[in-house]
């Protein structure tokens, strides 16, 4: 669905004179009327459109427009015919087969999946579950020899794979099609082509975003949610300080709840009058009773205010096994916090904010050194606020750059905006911005 005749060759589509001599070889098998074609005439075609065009004018000149070659049946002793064996598959079977497989073994709708995309980075596909993808797809395709699990380490993305099983089985001469558990023939497997894919009726897209320039935020003339609890996260810094007092200037209650020292330092300094909760530890029972006996000792939660900890790729490690812990934690959060936000609404409007110190851009500057773990809380505040219209949901951005008074003035100006069409904002070099989308893939 991705292709038009339109198309430039090696521009677009990235296929050098030696995968546009494979194409078009592959399409004299299947169409043997075809006479040969000259190397110089094939260097002179550059779109798809002009291939076509130039196939079907050289089949016309031939006088022969006949369709794709198919085998004879062949006689058996008792008089009857039988169909020949399949003719051998296209390698573009491989991909479809793989698509399939990936999407059976993640979860993610075949739509979704492109041969471009990374097993690791894009789909979270470590090496275990590769082989079992490779092993479901060596069932479907018996003829191919076994993988060397080095071989395997180095193919990254979907396309390598499938280019790698067609060059592996045309090794072997054999390029018979995926075999099923049928009764087709007698012998318990019958030739089982791939299953059409469903067609949505709300197809899923994929967008180009860049940034927007937003103005400073409305203030909602509202009085201070007094009656209500901020559940406010410390991120180990003296930020946590900084937004609890400028809260509390404007009339807040605010409990900090402080995570286990596994995931984030303590030993703040927090204003007077601040109370402090620290959890016991990370277990969902654990995060449950917190929050009961935060409700219990100070009052309904009506504001959640998530501050999560700047953290770079100078560890070593590309994802932080501790800050996806945390992430968790917060996801665990949610869930427990959704009937006291929800019912918030009588004394105005619960809340639900997180904090992310990324770039201030979401990630698009591509200069600052960041972990992109801390992503996954845009995700999370963007559905909380499609599943829960009551509440106020924002996911913020906010530069490490920033001092820390700065960055609490801006985290305290978001909690005032009224306006609830936007759920995420961000702050850095370019002022404040949101996302917006500017093509569709």
């Amino acid at each position: 669905e991705m292709l038009d005749h339109a198309m430039d060759l090696e521009a677009d589509l990235g296929i050098d004179s030696i995968k546009r001599v494979e194409i078009l070889g592959t399409l004299q098998e299947q169409f043997p009327a075809l006479p040969t074609l000259a190397p110089e005439d094939l260097a002179e075609l550059r779109t798809l459109g002009q291939i076509a065009d130039h196939l079907a004018h050289t089949n016309g000149s031939t006088g022969n427009g006949s369709a794709p070659a198919q085998p004879a049946p062949v006689a058996q002793s008792n008089g009857h015919a039988v169909p020949a064996p399949a003719p051998a598959a296209p390698a573009a079977d491989y991909g479809a087969a793989l698509l399939a497989v990936v999407s059976d073994k993640t979860g993610y709708p075949v739509e979704m999946l492109d041969h471009a995309m990374d097993l690791e980075a894009d789909l979270g596909i470590d090496s275990i579950k590769r082989v079992e993808i490779l092993g479901t797809l060596q069932e479907q395709f018996p003829a191919l020899p076994t993988l060397a699990p080095e071989d395997l380490a180095e193919l990254r993305t979907l396309g390598q794979i499938a280019d790698h099983l067609a060059h592996t089985n045309g090794s072997t001469g054999n390029g018979s099609a995926p075999v099923s558990n049928g009764n087709g023939n007698g012998n318990g497997h019958s030739v089982a082509a791939l299953p059409d894919l469903p067609t949505l009726e709300r197809p899923i897209t994929r967008s180009v975003v860049d940034l927007r320039s937003l103005p400073a935020p409305d203030r909602l003339d509202i009085p201070a949610p007094g009656q209500t609890v901020c559940v406010l996260t410390s991120d180990g810094t003296p930020l946590t300080g900084h937004v609890a007092r400028m809260l509390q200037a404007r009339g807040w209650k605010v409990v900090v709840l402080t995570f286990p020292t596994t995931l984030v330092s303590n030993g703040i300094a927090l204003p007077a009058g601040v109370p402090q909760v620290a959890l016991s530890g990370t277990s969902e029972a654990q995060i449950a009773q917190s929050l009961q006996t935060i409700t219990a000792q100070h009052g309904q939660i009506g504001t959640f205010l998530h501050l999560h900890p700047a953290s770079s790729t100078h560890t070593g490690s590309l994802f932080s096994e501790q800050e996806k812990a945390l992430v968790q934690q917060v996801f665990l959060l949610a869930k427990h916090l959704k009937p006291a936000l929800s019912s918030a609404t009588r004394y105005g409007h619960g809340r639900f904010v997180t904090v992310a110190r990324l770039d201030g851009a979401f990630g698009l500057d591509q200069q600052a050194d960041f972990s992109a773990v801390g992503g996954g809380l845009f995700g999370l505040t963007k559905t909380l606020n499609l599943e829960w219209p009551a509440v106020f949901c924002r996911a913020l951005d906010i530069s490490a750059s920033v001092d820390p008074t700065q960055t609490a003035g801006y985290i305290v100006a978001e909690l005032y905006d009224p306006n609830r069409l936007l759920t995420e904002v961000g702050y850095g070099v370019h002022g404040r911005v949101t996302v917006q989308e500017i093509a569709t893939v």
